[in-house]
């Protein structure tokens, strides 16, 4: 197992939207820095945006993914290092030290001026039985991009916000019926989203309920 060590200004910890765009400044300010990203492409949640993006400022696209091009174009002649398909394992904020796993064991030990930490979210998980093992297999990853995969079915929607109901909107446009279910008595979704979600014959609310089981075979056939 070997270990290499590198020094820059700036150390960027994620490749999602803030994290090329702290890329970019860094360039623009020339300053020397590096981005770390674990996966294997920039742009994070990007890439699970199916529907259009038109409240971007100055940009109306088609979905994440046109988004994207449109940002690797305007970083693609900056001047900064990209780590892609490097995991950050530690981070020591006393030394502004990142540490992340190279390849064949390698650890790999960066010191840095500054920090930016931009790792971005993740989808919360309901932590009951299947909710893993029904990925695409009835548990959809978006309403706009599984749409048509509900034509004329029931489907259950957990969750009380915004994405919650904008995502029931969309598919009770297909499906037989869509419900959603929240934890507490009012959804925190806009008011707006609540009403509209009302007013579809087909949309039906269950407030102060809690999704306990996902069941079936080779798909999802039951929650309870």
């Amino acid at each position: 197992m070997k270990s290499t060590k590198s020094s820059v200004d700036v150390a960027i910890i994620g490749g999602g939207p803030a994290g090329i765009s702290a890329a970019l400044w860094c360039s623009e300010l020339g300053l020397n820095s590096v981005l770390v990203e674990k996966e294997n492409g920039l742009g994070g949640q990007l890439h699970h945006i199916y529907n259009p993006i038109e409240n971007y400022l100055g940009v109306s696209v088609a979905n994440g993914l046109e988004l994207l091009s449109r940002f690797e174009k305007s970083i693609a002649a900056r001047n900064f290092v990209r780590r892609i398909g490097i995991k950050a394992t530690s981070i020591d904020f006393g030394s502004m030290e990142v540490r992340s796993a190279g390849e064949r064991g390698r650890t790999d030990s960066l010191s840095c001026r500054a920090m930016i930490i931009a790792t971005g979210v993740r989808r919360r998980l309901l932590g009951i039985p299947c909710e893993i093992d029904f990925r695409g297999n009835g548990i959809l990853e978006s309403g706009s991009k599984d749409k048509a995969n509900v034509t004329g079915k029931s489907v259950l929607i957990v969750g009380g916000g915004d994405a919650a109901f904008e995502n029931a909107m969309i598919l009770s446009e297909l499906a037989g019926s869509v419900s959603i279910a929240y934890r507490r008595r009012e959804p925190t979704a806009r008011r707006e989203f609540v009403d509209a979600a009302k007013n579809r014959a087909n949309v039906s609310l269950l407030p102060e309920t809690l999704v306990e089981v996902i069941a079936g075979n080779l798909s999802v056939e039951t929650v309870e």
